[in-house]
């Protein structure tokens, strides 16, 4: 055999093995993926995973390995595909109908994550991690008993999850007014690791849970001195109101300064407090002084009661009379006084309000005046998400918050 003809042979040879050569890489890539995927390092697996589907479309443990390290680093949309396509080509893995659920929650596709977990719960029902995330579905849905039996069931079936479940197994049991049940949820999480954040939130909540049996009083006294560059429009000559609109002399009229002292003081008493309802009483004076103008000095008492009274878990009832009476340079000026009757129903099923609503959850039934807004803003601007709030009292009854939340780029 002459030299070339050895050499073509040869090279024949090399083609037919390299279809076994490829076969083999594919295999070789996904082990290596699960490897890495095993120790952590999904941002290494996803490439190898990927090329290896390349060479074999079928290969339904790379599919796995490719989609559960999306879903690990937070990438919900791209794993939806690839977890369907495992499945589509193993009916039988385990474990994808509730890393889909998980996929879907975290996109907000509360009714796709439900029918995954309905799956999810009939492949395995003993799955502690479907029971968490069937507990926070319930929760978004608003069915907060619901919820707790799964939080508390997923606590039971992992003690891992003591933390989290317990915790949130906590803030549904409170939202069903099971004030008992959320406390010992609550106690179970803060004691399975008291240095985590879910203990030391769950140390929080606690606190929050203790203080609606604890009658409130308050007091509160505000100065200040303020200066007004332009407390009157004065003029020389008298005109009457009807006159102002016309009289020429008015085009000459000049600004008046003046520095005006101003204080504020009230006071208040909660003599009734319990899960179902609350009452007390608030008196409070308001006024200022003017330098230059006393005709504008104001004074003004008012005098107010309330009693609140809880209907159902998401509805109250308020009564509340008020009344009070303004002195305008020590004369009779206006008097203010009635009475509100006001119900109130909680309509969302949306996670984020009642999350907001947790900031609250320990002044519905008291008065507007005892709420501390300063550190409700505080822990509203906590909030992962929230970019700015502020908290206002509108006399005699109403709180006014206002929140803009960042602009998401991510969901982890």
């Amino acid at each position: 055999m002459s030299a070339l003809a050895r050499v073509l042979a040869a090279l024949a040879v090399g083609v037919a093995a390299l279809p076994a050569l490829a076969a083999d890489e594919g295999p070789v890539l996904r082990q290596r993926a699960e490897q890495l995927a095993a120790s952590g390092h999904c941002d290494e697996a996803i490439p190898r995973a990927r090329r290896a589907r390349e060479i074999d479309p079928r290969d339904a443990r790379a599919a796995l390995v490719e989609g559960r390290c999306l879903l690990r680093l937070g990438q919900y949309r791209e794993s939806i595909p690839v977890l369907e396509a495992a499945r589509e080509i193993d009916p039988k893995a385990t474990g994808v109908a509730a890393d889909l659920a998980q996929a879907h929650y975290h996109l907000d596709e509360i009714d796709a994550a439900s029918a995954e977990l309905d799956r999810a719960e009939r492949e395995n029902p003993n799955d502690a991690r479907t029971q968490l995330y069937r507990g926070l579905v319930l929760s978004r849905q608003a069915k907060q008993r619901e919820a707790a039996v799964a939080f508390d069931r997923a606590s039971g079936l992992d003690p891992g999850l003591t933390g989290v479940a317990g915790l949130y197994a906590g803030r549904s049991w409170a939202s069903a007014q099971e004030r008992a049940k959320a406390k010992a949820a609550l106690e179970r999480a803060r004691a399975a690791d008291p240095d985590s954040e879910w203990g030391r939130t769950a140390a929080q909540e606690i606190e929050v849970l203790d203080a609606p049996n604890r009658r409130h009083v308050w007091a509160k006294l505000r100065a200040g001195v303020e200066h007004d560059s332009n407390v009157t429009l004065q003029n020389d000559i008298p005109y009457s109101a009807l006159q102002i609109s016309r009289d020429p002399n008015l085009a000459h009229a000049r600004e008046h300064e003046d520095t005006v002292a101003v204080f504020e003081a009230e006071g208040g008493f909660e003599f009734l407090r319990d899960e179902k309802q609350s009452a007390g009483t608030a008196i409070g004076y308001s006024g200022n002084a003017h330098d230059r103008v006393p005709e504008l000095d104001l004074q003004f008492p008012w005098l107010t009661a309330w009693y609140d009274r809880r209907l159902s878990e998401h509805t109250w009832v308020r009564l509340q009379p008020f009344g009070g009476y303004a002195w305008l340079d020590g004369d009779e000026y206006l008097g203010l006084g009635g009475a509100t009757a006001s119900i109130a129903h909680e309509f969302t099923d949306r996670f984020t309000g009642q999350l907001y609503t947790r900031v609250f959850a320990n002044d519905f039934e008291r008065s507007v005046f005892a709420v501390p807004l300063a550190e409700r803003r505080r822990r509203l601007l906590a909030i992962d998400w929230v970019d700015e709030a502020s908290v206002s009292r509108i006399w005699p009854d109403r709180l006014v918050v206002r929140v803009r939340e960042r602009k998401p780029v991510a969901f982890v």
